[in-house]
């Protein structure tokens, strides 16, 4: 039987700006900020669903079956969108295109930290190996390569 991740919703503190949480996650490194994000994901789900401070909430677990209908989903994404201090509205449908705790968490990384376009990224290293030499090789020459190395050439 596989793990089950849960979590449960840290007892308030108060309310917290959007901006502030916004401004922790972004600053915070990539596991740190997964945390922080799944822990804002499962607090809000709680909220909305009326469920008492510090509820465990299985994070893998679909949000319909935690008993979420479409009107708590409209609540959920408002939540979200103002907790997180977000300029524009995140999707009506965001709740049904990232049905768990866990899926929200990980597309609001990428909303709050969004990855550089693939030509602003830095080129990853070139490998000089002769592994990555073969992807540039016709077939013959990868035949010819092969009965080589058979041979002991």
């Amino acid at each position: 039987q596989t793990a089950r991740a849960v979590t449960s919703t840290p007892p308030s503190t108060g309310p917290a700006p959007g901006r502030a949480i916004a401004a922790e996650i972004r600053e915070a490194n990539p596991v740190r900020r997964r945390e922080l994000l799944t822990s804002f994901v499962a607090g809000a789900v709680a909220k909305v669903l009326g469920l008492g401070e510090g509820a465990a909430i299985d994070t893998r677990q679909p949000l319909n079956s935690l008993g979420l209908d479409s009107l708590m989903a409209v609540e959920l994404r408002n939540r979200l969108t103002t907790g997180l201090g977000l300029e524009r509205s995140l999707p009506a449908t965001i709740v049904f295109d990232h049905p768990t705790v866990d899926a929200l968490a990980e597309h609001l990384d990428t909303v709050l930290v969004p990855q550089a376009p693939a030509a602003e990224r830095p080129e990853p290293a070139k490998r000089t190996d002769s592994v990555a030499a073969i992807g540039d090789l016709s077939d013959e020459e990868i035949e010819l390569l092969f009965a080589r190395k058979v041979q002991g050439r």
